[in-house]
Protein backbone atom coordinates (compact mmCIF):
# COMPACT_ATOMS: atom_id res chain seq x y z
CA UNK A 1 0.00 0.00 0.00
CA UNK A 2 1.27 3.27 -0.98
CA UNK A 3 0.86 5.33 2.96
CA UNK A 4 0.51 9.14 2.73
CA UNK A 5 1.78 10.95 5.93
CA UNK A 6 1.83 14.20 7.23
CA UNK A 7 4.47 15.49 9.52
CA UNK A 8 3.83 18.24 11.61
CA UNK A 9 1.38 16.44 14.67
CA UNK A 10 1.83 12.89 12.95
CA UNK A 11 5.58 12.31 13.32
CA UNK A 12 6.73 15.82 14.31
CA UNK A 13 5.54 17.11 17.80
CA UNK A 14 5.38 20.65 16.03
CA UNK A 15 2.49 22.36 18.71
CA UNK A 16 4.52 21.45 21.95
CA UNK A 17 7.77 22.08 20.32
CA UNK A 18 6.58 25.48 20.13
CA UNK A 19 5.15 25.87 23.45
CA UNK A 20 7.83 24.45 25.35
CA UNK A 21 10.78 26.33 23.26
CA UNK A 22 9.12 29.48 23.77
CA UNK A 23 7.93 28.41 27.09
CA UNK A 24 4.24 29.24 27.05
CA UNK A 25 1.08 28.96 28.29
CA UNK A 26 -1.04 26.71 26.12
CA UNK A 27 -4.42 28.82 26.67
CA UNK A 28 -6.45 26.07 24.71
CA UNK A 29 -5.06 22.94 23.85
CA UNK A 30 -8.42 21.87 21.80
CA UNK A 31 -7.46 24.28 19.19
CA UNK A 32 -4.88 23.28 16.12
CA UNK A 33 -3.75 26.78 15.44
CA UNK A 34 -1.74 28.40 17.90
CA UNK A 35 -0.99 31.51 16.05
CA UNK A 36 -5.00 32.51 15.98
CA UNK A 37 -5.51 31.73 19.88
CA UNK A 38 -2.47 33.34 21.18
CA UNK A 39 -2.11 37.02 22.95
CA UNK A 40 -0.12 39.90 20.15
CA UNK A 41 3.03 39.37 21.71
CA UNK A 42 3.10 35.07 21.95
CA UNK A 43 1.57 35.61 18.59
CA UNK A 44 4.83 37.64 17.09
CA UNK A 45 7.32 35.39 18.64
CA UNK A 46 6.00 32.00 17.41
CA UNK A 47 6.09 33.13 13.82
CA UNK A 48 9.25 34.44 14.65
CA UNK A 49 10.21 30.66 15.99
CA UNK A 50 8.47 30.01 12.60
CA UNK A 51 10.63 31.50 10.50
CA UNK A 52 13.54 29.85 11.57
CA UNK A 53 14.65 26.59 9.65
CA UNK A 54 16.55 25.93 12.62
CA UNK A 55 13.16 25.34 14.34
CA UNK A 56 11.90 22.63 11.37
CA UNK A 57 14.79 20.61 11.28
CA UNK A 58 14.92 19.86 14.89
CA UNK A 59 11.65 19.22 15.78
CA UNK A 60 10.92 16.32 18.57
CA UNK A 61 9.29 13.12 17.25
CA UNK A 62 5.52 12.13 18.34
CA UNK A 63 5.92 9.21 20.78
CA UNK A 64 6.18 5.65 18.51
CA UNK A 65 6.38 7.64 15.41
CA UNK A 66 9.86 6.23 14.37
CA UNK A 67 8.65 2.71 15.47
CA UNK A 68 5.60 2.73 13.77
CA UNK A 69 6.96 4.02 10.36
CA UNK A 70 9.81 1.60 10.62
CA UNK A 71 6.91 -0.95 11.26
CA UNK A 72 5.09 -0.01 7.66
CA UNK A 73 8.31 -0.11 5.57
CA UNK A 74 9.49 -3.25 7.12
CA UNK A 75 5.89 -4.82 5.33
CA UNK A 76 6.60 -3.40 2.66
CA UNK A 77 4.25 -0.38 2.44
CA UNK A 78 5.28 2.67 0.63
CA UNK A 79 5.48 5.79 2.90
CA UNK A 80 4.96 9.13 1.13
CA UNK A 81 5.15 12.29 3.12
CA UNK A 82 2.28 14.83 2.30
CA UNK A 83 3.30 17.87 4.13
CA UNK A 84 1.97 21.93 3.84
CA UNK A 85 4.89 24.30 3.31
CA UNK A 86 5.66 27.04 6.18
CA UNK A 87 5.92 29.68 3.18
CA UNK A 88 7.48 32.81 5.01
CA UNK A 89 10.58 30.25 6.22
CA UNK A 90 12.97 30.66 3.75
CA UNK A 91 14.87 27.35 3.54
CA UNK A 92 11.63 25.58 5.07
CA UNK A 93 11.96 22.90 2.76
CA UNK A 94 15.43 21.92 3.31
CA UNK A 95 14.81 21.66 6.76
CA UNK A 96 11.67 19.04 6.10
CA UNK A 97 13.59 17.23 4.21
CA UNK A 98 16.49 17.11 6.35
CA UNK A 99 14.03 15.81 9.44
CA UNK A 100 12.27 13.17 7.29
CA UNK A 101 15.81 11.70 5.82
CA UNK A 102 17.23 12.57 9.47
CA UNK A 103 14.62 10.09 11.22
CA UNK A 104 13.21 8.41 8.70
CA UNK A 105 15.04 7.78 5.13
CA UNK A 106 15.35 8.80 1.76
CA UNK A 107 11.53 8.64 1.03
CA UNK A 108 9.33 10.78 -1.09
CA UNK A 109 8.17 13.94 0.05
CA UNK A 110 5.14 16.12 -1.55
CA UNK A 111 5.56 19.44 -0.43
CA UNK A 112 1.75 20.82 -1.08
CA UNK A 113 -1.22 22.70 0.86
CA UNK A 114 -3.39 20.67 -1.75
CA UNK A 115 -2.91 16.88 -0.42
CA UNK A 116 -5.95 15.94 -1.62
CA UNK A 117 -4.59 16.02 -5.05
CA UNK A 118 -1.76 13.55 -3.78
CA UNK A 119 -2.83 9.70 -4.29
CA UNK A 120 -2.74 7.12 -2.09
CA UNK A 121 -4.11 3.74 -0.41
CA UNK A 122 -4.37 5.59 3.20
CA UNK A 123 -3.84 9.15 4.10
CA UNK A 124 -3.12 9.67 7.60
CA UNK A 125 -2.95 13.90 8.83
CA UNK A 126 -4.13 15.38 12.25
CA UNK A 127 -5.52 18.86 10.53
CA UNK A 128 -9.82 17.99 10.47
CA UNK A 129 -9.71 20.62 7.27
CA UNK A 130 -7.19 18.20 5.41
CA UNK A 131 -8.96 15.03 6.84
CA UNK A 132 -12.21 16.31 5.51
CA UNK A 133 -10.92 17.75 1.74
CA UNK A 134 -9.34 13.97 1.60
CA UNK A 135 -12.14 12.10 2.12
CA UNK A 136 -13.93 13.85 -0.21
CA UNK A 137 -12.16 14.04 -3.01
CA UNK A 138 -11.02 10.26 -2.40
CA UNK A 139 -13.72 8.57 -1.25
CA UNK A 140 -12.01 4.95 -1.81
CA UNK A 141 -9.12 5.71 0.10
CA UNK A 142 -8.70 5.05 3.93
CA UNK A 143 -8.31 8.00 5.70
CA UNK A 144 -7.47 8.32 9.45
CA UNK A 145 -7.55 11.53 11.93
CA UNK A 146 -4.36 11.17 13.84
CA UNK A 147 -5.26 11.53 17.26
CA UNK A 148 -5.01 15.07 18.94
CA UNK A 149 -6.43 16.93 21.60
CA UNK A 150 -7.31 19.95 19.55
CA UNK A 151 -9.10 17.36 16.99
CA UNK A 152 -11.53 15.23 19.38
CA UNK A 153 -14.58 17.34 18.29
CA UNK A 154 -14.18 15.51 14.84
CA UNK A 155 -15.81 12.00 14.50
CA UNK A 156 -16.18 11.51 10.27
CA UNK A 157 -12.87 9.14 10.10
CA UNK A 158 -11.60 6.72 12.26
CA UNK A 159 -8.99 8.08 14.77
CA UNK A 160 -4.99 6.72 14.63
CA UNK A 161 -2.18 7.12 16.70
CA UNK A 162 0.96 4.94 16.72
CA UNK A 163 -0.24 2.31 18.99
CA UNK A 164 -2.38 1.39 16.04
CA UNK A 165 -0.11 1.00 13.80
CA UNK A 166 -0.40 -2.96 13.26
CA UNK A 167 -3.78 -2.61 12.28
CA UNK A 168 -2.55 -0.93 9.10
CA UNK A 169 -0.30 -4.10 8.00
Amino acid sequence: MKILLDVDGVVADTRNAIIEKLQLKDPNPKSWDLVKILPPDDKERVLELMDDMDFWSNLPLVDGAKKGVRLLKAYGHEVVWVTSPWKTCIGWESARRFFINEHFGDDTIVVTSEKHHVAGDVFIDDKVDNVESYKKENPNTMVYIFDQPYNQEFHGVPRFDWSKVEKLL
